[in-house]
């Protein structure tokens, strides 16, 4: 007599299919995870890539305008996680010398005063005709300020024209007409020139520094403040703007440290002398810690500056 028909699997075939679907699972899953960390890790090193960009492009920005020669570079803060500079705060435009005071000068933002458009003439500049913008850029003149001045001088021609330099040691304000354009009485020393002119052109400069320094939460960032001799203190806190990076590290280590600044002259050899720096190499590097952080290449930028005597 012929034995019933058996359906579905033995124990044994099921426990064997069992194991062999653990071990793909298995294999499956070290795959999944080894390309979730592979991602994870591509998106962590193109982050802090972006950061590293980021920081070159500020200091560059920030850097390439000076003009070390003319003393833009403050002496004793150029070392190599900080540098402090004279940095470009406002344009403004002589619209008036004060009668009686020999001290002060009357400017108004630059932009108070472009000609209509499709008037470029030299008339359309002196007369000040165009209106007033609401806005203007750049930040409002305070004492401790420096500012240029651009001297025509008396004689006619361009051989005695010069840009004199100031300190701003009291602000009030004007009446240049422009309302609703603030305008500003600027009191000087050295007192400004005699020969100076109406709409004579007007740079502010405020004192700059930039550093690698370590924040309350313990990350180290770029960090900018400004300063002045007539407050208290007279450089605030840094504010981050850039970061995080690693640790600051010694002058000699040019390879771990998050931010490194070289100052080089016209024949690339490293100066200590502000006035003879022809550009700046920069490097930073990014905070040591995961295995992907720590495949990120530090990036070297070199700074070269535009306003250079030549």
């Amino acid at each position: 007599m012929l034995s019933p028909r058996r359906n579905g699997l033995s124990l044994a075939e099921l426990l064997a299919v069992l194991v062999i679907v653990g071990v793909a699972g298995s294999a499956i899953g070290r795959v999944l995870t080894h390309h979730q960390r592979r991602f994870s890790s591509l998106a962590d090193h193109s982050l802090e890539r972006s950061r590293l960009r980021e920081g070159a492009s500020l200091l560059t920005t920030a850097l390439r305008d000076l003009a070390p020669s003319s003393g833009d570079i403050y002496p004793g803060e150029m070392t190599h996680t900080s540098i402090a500079f004279r940095a470009p705060a406002g344009s403004f435009v002589v619209c008036d010398r004060p009668l009686g005071d020999d001290s002060s000068v009357d400017v108004a933002p630059a932009t108070a005063f472009l000609p209509a458009a499709g008037d470029d003439s030299s008339e359309a500049w002196a007369s000040f005709q165009a209106a007033p913008v609401p806005e203007s850029p750049g930040r409002p003149p305070v004492a401790g300020d420096s500012i240029h001045l651009y001297d025509s001088g008396a004689a006619l021609g361009a051989h005695d024209d010069r840009w004199s330099r100031h300190l701003i040691t009291g602000v009030g304000s004007a009446d240049c007409g422009i309302a609703p354009v603030r305008a500003y009485r600027l009191t000087l020393a050295p007192h400004p020139p005699t020969s100076l002119e109406r709409h004579a052109p007007v740079l502010s400069f405020r004192r700059t520094r930039f550093a690698l320094y370590q924040s309350s939460d313990g990350a180290w960032h770029v960090g900018a403040t400004d300063c002045n001799a007539t407050r208290s203190p007279a450089c605030p806190p840094m504010q981050p703007v850039s970061g995080p990076y690693a640790a600051a590290a010694s002058a000699v280590d040019t390879i771990n440290g998050g931010l490194h600044l070289a100052y080089l002259d016209s024949a690339g050899v490293g100066t200590s002398d502000p006035l003879r720096v022809s550009r700046v190499r920069i490097r930073l590097r990014a905070p040591i810690g995961s295995d992907s952080v720590d495949a990120v290449v530090p990036l070297a930028v070199a700074v070269g500056f535009r306003n250079l005597r030549r």
